[in-house]
């Protein structure tokens, strides 16, 4: 399957039953978490060769989630 053709996995499916087992004042870190991981894998993208053109926009791509995984933090001990 090409990535054209690649299936988009339903978000709610897949993290649904994990955010429903956190009590609520853990799942804002648990999202803070996530968007910390997003973070790296922009910056793994943008490390790759192929990704060349890309590099800048995806490294912008992962500051902003950086960004939003430190307001996260600072809202929720």
């Amino acid at each position: 399957m090409s990535a054209g053709t690649a299936q988009i996995p339903d978000f709610d499916d897949l993290l649904g039953g994990m955010m429903a087992a956190l009590k609520p004042h853990q799942r804002p870190i648990l999202i803070a978490m996530l968007e910390r991981v997003a973070a790296g894998r922009y910056r793994q993208w943008a490390a790759d060769p192929s990704y060349g053109e890309h590099r800048d926009a995806l490294l912008a791509c992962s500051e902003r989630e950086v960004q939003i995984a430190e307001r996260i933090e600072t809202l929720y001990d």
